[in-house]
Parts: C-alpha cells; structure tokens; sequence
C-alpha cells in the first residue's frame, strides 16, 4: 500500500514537472518569436526616412502605441505615393494654437493627403458633429477624444492657409486602429479607414506642383522639442 502512494506521488511529481517544462518550453518559443519580430520591425524601420522626417528614433516609435500607428501607416503610404512624397509630424501655423500638428502627409498631382492616426482599439462612437467622440473598451472603460473630424478640418485650413490650396485640392482621411469597431460611428461621406485598409490615390485632375508643395512643407517636419512642448501646453489649456 506504501509502495502504491509512492509510485502515484512519483507520477504526480513527474506530471508536474513535465507541465512545468512545457510551460516554460513554450514561453520560450513565444519570446524568441516576438525576439524575431522586434529584430524585423527594427531592420524594416531603419530602410525608412521615417526617423529623420518626424525625429522619433525606433524604441520611442516601437514602445509608443500613437507612434506606431503613425509608422504603420507611413509605411503603407510610401509604397503608394513614393517615399519622397510621404511626410510625418507635420506642424504648420494655426488659428485657435500658434501651431496644428499633421500626423501623416502625402502629396500627388498637386493634390495633399492629409491623415489624422488614431490608434485607438475597443468599440469608437461618435457623430459627424459631436465635439467628443467615445471609445469604450472592455468592462466598459469610457474615453472621450476629440472629434478626428474637426481636428482635419482644422488641419485643411491650415494646409489651405499656409500653401495657399484650394479646398478641392486636399483631402483628409481618418485612420483607425485594426482594432478599433467602428460600426457604431455615424460618417456619411467621411474618409474613415483602418490602418489595414487598402490605401489609394484617388484620379483628380491637378497640377502636378509636387516638388513645390513637398519643400514648402518638409521645413514644418521634425519640429523642435520646444515647438512641441508649446503645442500640447495650448492644448491642455484649450481642453481645460
């Protein structure tokens, strides 16, 4: 009977054992996978300007979630547009704050993309005109944003302003999070994607002034750490 308990203790022992080695075997497997990712995501970004354009190195990218949505789709849109004609952080002069930042920019017959990122997962709602739109997460976590609708406009009127555009000579487009559900969202005929979303040029006759629009705009990427600073202090005050 003694001899019994043994040998079941000695099973048990090595069944636990056995799961213990598997579980570490596997978390293993696992590291080195996301070890292989983090070394591709790191070799695929440095063959970009994505850098010297918006000034972020790859860990303040990489390890920021409204960075790396920002990356994404800058990678996305230079195989559309051409690496030369995508910008990042753009900062022109604006109305309600000494300067707007534009996330992501592309430029194609004279007609600018203007791109606002919102990373954002969970459930979005929101209409048109509402000031605040609402991401509500799991357990029912509530976030207000302000309205990505209003924060393009007020980039399309400081790309009219600041390069002297027609309205019909941009664009704005919202890019969403892959897991962002949008269903909820009220949009009519605004450009609301996600960051997995087929992008591409719409056929506008344009002046093809690339070249121009492109070095008046790439002075207003990289801005300085103060530009910055500035920039998100006139916001708080504005939200306050």
């Amino acid at each position: 009977m003694a001899s019994k308990k043994k040998e079941d203790l000695g099973i048990g022992l090595f069944g636990e054992l056995t799961y213990a080695v598997a579980t570490l075997i596997g978390e293993f497997i696992i590291l080195v996978f996301k070890l292989i990712f983090f070394i591709l995501n790191f070799l695929s970004f440095r063959k970009t300007q994505y850098k010297e354009k918006s000034g972020n190195g790859f860990f303040k990218t990489y390890f920021s979630k409204g960075n790396w949505g920002e990356y994404k789709l800058y990678k996305k849109l230079i195989k559309v547009f051409g690496e030369d004609k995508v910008l990042t952080n753009v900062y022109l002069p604006s109305q309600n704050t000494d300067t707007t930042e534009i996330d992501v920019l592309a430029v194609h017959d004279g007609i600018v993309y203007c791109y606002e990122v919102k990373n954002y997962s969970g459930y979005i709602y929101g209409k048109r005109n509402d000031k605040y739109w609402t991401q509500v997460l799991r357990y029912k976590t509530k976030n207000k944003f302000y309205n990505p609708i209003r924060q393009n406009y007020a980039h399309q009127k400081a790309l009219e302003n600041f390069l002297s555009l027609h309205p019909t000579e941009i664009i704005t487009v919202i890019v969403f999070g892959d897991k962002a559900n949008l269903e909820h969202l009220d949009l009519r005929m605004t450009n609301v994607l996600r960051l997995k979303s087929k992008f591409t040029i719409t056929p506008i006759e344009g002046k093809n002034k690339d070249e121009d629009l492109i070095a008046k705009l790439k002075p207003c990427c990289n801005a300085s750490k103060e530009i910055k600073e500035k920039h998100i202090e006139q916001i708080n005050q504005l939200k306050a």
